[in-house]
This record gives structure tokens, C-alpha cells and sequence, in this order.
């Protein structure tokens, strides 16, 4: 998938990917502010596409915002794991409150 979004007053570049080794074996995703991109390891299950998706939105939020520092990473992980979940098992709020436009 290859779209556009805005985090605050800037557009960036979202894709897919095949993993690109020179991020490591194990990457999933990058927020590459410089480039206004965010690059998600497409070879993933597709809940982890999209849970990695949120972190990384979550580390243009947190770039945007100039806050979370030393902690970022580990704060970002797990609130964008329960935002993942929350939006996932709850389906029926989030079409009635936030979707419905």
C-alpha cells in the first residue's frame, strides 16, 4: 500500500516494503522524519502491518508534539499495542464515533 498522510502540518509518504536488510533482519517499520516517510515491512502478518503502522505514526505524533525523550521507544511500543487492540475489539465504537462521516 503506498498512500500519503498528515501528522501535524506535514504529509508523509507511507509504503509497504519487502525488508530491507540494511534496517536489520528483524525490522517492521521506520519513521524517517527527514524524508517524511514511513516504511512498514509488508512481509508481516497483517495485524502486525497494521499495529506497526500505529508505532509508527505514534513516533511522528511524539516528533510533532517534542515530547516522550529518553523513554520514547518502550512508551510508544506499548501504547500503540493497546491502541491497536482497542481499535480491534472495538469495531462498533470506532465505526459509531469516529468513522461515521
Amino acid at each position: 500500500m503506498k498512500c500519503k498522510i498528515k501528522i501535524g502540518a506535514h504529509k508523509y509518504s507511507v509504503n509497504d516494503e519487502c525488508p530491507d536488510h540494511s534496517y536489520g533482519e528483524n525490522w517492521m517499520g521506520r519513521y524517517i522524519p527527514k524524508d517524511n516517510q514511513i516504511k512498514i515491512n509488508g512481509t508481516m502478518p497483517k495485524s502486525k502491518i497494521k499495529e506497526t503502522m500505529l508505532h509508527e505514526i505514534m513516533h511522528g505524533f511524539a516528533d510533532v508534539c517534542g515530547v516522550l525523550g529518553d523513554r520514547e521507544e518502550q512508551i510508544i511500543e506499548n501504547m500503540s499495542a493497546m491502541l491497536y487492540m482497542f481499535i480491534t475489539d472495538n469495531k462498533k465504537f470506532m465505526q459509531e464515533y469516529f468513522l461515521d462521516d
